[in-house]
């Protein structure tokens, strides 16, 4: 049986042996804390107590995940999940801090790199939680050690981690909080296997952050922090790794920027009364920020024998019958996308970059080709210009999109608008960037053709924020054109162009701009004829899982358009049209 639903059933006949009838303590719910905010002060104050707020012990019923299948327990889907992490210190090491600063924490930086892709990864803080033998009974003195924490609590409000991140972020600190993030923490034994006072995690899908949770400030004497203080509800939902060993890591979320079915995850130490006496909880945790990485479904070229010796190819309108439509066999691949507002992609480095391109076209001037051509192009050509110094900038097409509301799925009628483009592509192969130069400047494109001269593409909403099928796009770094390229022909019945399809490949790395705005354009090369330059970025439309505003279809335009840096007095008139119908 999956989580998910356990998190809707009742229990009373679930054979998990290992399950543990046990105790919590939660805030206790009173009507203070409707006028007066809950405060608990690390420190002795003076004339004030230290404290406002009452704990309550309730039951609880603590499941096995191992019973449940221990990999069925995702982060994003519950809040919490189990990942490997195995680490070159030994036991005697996690009480040096210099080592565990050098060794452990850069091993958990990668462990979270390799499971979630994540990008960027700030560790907050670090401890090291070793149980007292008389704990929870106080010994009247201060312990040695922090011990384990008995309360449901969330680490932070959303609040709280935007905060932190303004402080430690300085002057990026608006990228990275536009960017999303996710608060985790990361607990591991450092003594196993681990059943003295476990961690319990609570499935947040059973938790009602509106009536089940209430900030609280945790105040020390030389900074403070807020949390969530968890109340009672049956309906909670608790589970446990029983006998976690050393290399058995438990990561679940503080808080998280984007909404979803698993904004946190309410935690905290219980009494195990079935552990063995003597092998007292001896674990680390870590406080970590990092950048957020999405999972998207992407269509690719398959690779397949049969391109050794046909072409591929798609016709662009009905042939007869006897002609086949297209000659393509496609395949849809689950990906990593990573979030690039957490880095500074550039054109010559990945391929790609954001930028904001001042216009005066209003939403619906966008719906008239002829201020498009006459205005939106012209203010894209002189911005590209500035941008990169080029001789002349020439936008050869352009196209809007306007997603269906049943898009993917075919209302068995031809669309109004064109739609997002899920095959992943190349726009042009670099024989039809040439091909399209000399067509557009006929014998006058010799000149240009000795210097340098790219095609890009510029894509950007028009309406935002974005979150309805955003663009995925291929770092050309980790793009092999000779690899996972193949040269395709678009056939129209009077005109054709090549293009390059894409096969998937494990070296591929995927960005997306989360959010984006009306003002925020992505720049991305189609083909670069400069030697040794960054190749061209695959890309393709993607449906976001977690979008909370489908409502809000994806409108977008895309441009594309010559940059070219021959150093002549006057180009060459133009003598056709480098894309399009034919004259």
């Amino acid at each position: 049986m999956s989580p998910s639903a356990v998190a809707s059933t009742t229990h009373d006949e679930e054979q998990d042996d290992s399950a543990i009838e046990s105790s919590m303590y939660y805030l206790d719910r009173t009507s203070l804390h409707d006028v007066e905010k809950p405060y608990s002060m690390r420190y002795l104050p003076e004339g004030i107590p230290q404290s406002n707020y009452k704990k309550v012990k309730c039951p609880m019923n603590a499941k096995s995940m191992r019973y449940y299948g221990v990999d069925s327990f995702r982060l994003n889907e519950c809040g919490f999940q189990r990942i490997e992490l195995k680490t070159k210190l030994s036991y005697d090491d996690f009480w040096d801090n210099q080592k565990v600063q050098e060794v452990y924490i850069e091993e958990v930086k990668d462990a979270l790199k390799a499971e979630l892709g994540a990008k960027h990864v700030h560790v907050l803080d670090y401890a090291v939680r070793k149980r007292h033998e008389s704990f929870p009974i106080s010994t009247g003195k201060e312990y040695e050690y922090d011990q384990p924490t008995a309360l449901a609590h969330i680490d932070f409000t959303v609040e709280e981690v935007e905060r932190m991140i303004n402080i430690l972020y300085g002057n990026r600190a608006e990228e990275v909080l536009k960017g999303g993030w996710q608060a985790i923490n990361l607990w591991k034994p450092i003594k196993g296997p681990l059943n003295d006072w476990p961690l319990g995690l609570c499935d947040a899908r059973s938790l009602d952050f509106e009536t089940d949770t209430i900030p609280s400030d945790i105040v020390f004497d030389d900074f403070f922090t807020e949390n969530l203080q968890v109340l009672y509800s049956s309906n909670l939902q608790w589970y446990y790794l029983p006998d976690q060993e050393t290399w058995e890591a438990l990561i679940f979320k503080s808080a998280d920027s984007q909404t979803s079915q698993a904004p946190a995850c309410a935690h905290s130490g219980f009494f195990n009364p079935h552990a063995k006496n003597g092998d007292l909880r001896e674990n680390l945790y870590t406080l970590i920020i990092m950048a957020r990485v999405v999972n998207g479904e992407l269509t690719f070229l398959q690779r397949h024998d049969m391109y050794d010796t046909v072409k591929p190819y798609s016709l662009r309108y009905d042939p007869p019958d006897d002609i086949p439509r297209h000659k393509l066999q496609t395949e849809k691949k689950e990906v990593r996308i990573h979030d690039a507002r957490g880095i500074t992609p550039s054109l010559e480095v990945n391929g790609f970059m954001l930028t904001s391109v001042s216009t005066t076209m209003k939403y619906d001037d966008f719906r008239d080709e002829k201020l498009i051509e006459t205005v939106y192009a012209k203010e894209l050509e002189g911005h590209i210009k500035n941008l990169f110094g080029a001789s002349v900038v020439k936008v050869i097409d352009y196209n809007v999109r306007r997603r269906h509301p049943k898009f993917p799925i075919s209302t068995g009628k031809e669309y109004q608008y064109q739609q997002p483009a899920n095959l992943v592509h190349i726009d042009f192969s670099p024989a039809e960037g040439i091909n399209m130069l000399k067509r557009l400047y006929g014998n006058g494109a010799d000149g240009i053709l000795q210097h340098r001269w790219l095609i890009i593409n510029a894509w950007r909403p028009l309406k935002g924020p974005l979150f309805d099928w955003p663009l995925a796009i291929c770092d050309a770094s980790t793009f092999e054109p000779h690899r996972d390229g193949q040269d395709s022909d678009a056939v129209y019945p009077e005109w054709a162009y090549e293009h390059v399809l894409v096969h998937k490949h494990e070296n591929q790395k995927w960005y997306y701009f989360s959010a984006m705005l009306e003002s925020e354009t992505i720049l991305f090369k189609c083909a670069d004829s400069k030697i040794g330059a960054q190749g061209p970025c695959p890309h393709g439309a993607f449906q976001l899982k977690e979008n909370s505003h489908e409502e809000r279809t994806r409108e977008s335009v895309e441009s594309r358009a010559i940059v070219m840096w021959a150093p002549i007095d006057e180009f060459p008139p133009e003598v056709g049209v480098a894309y399009g119908k034919r004259e």
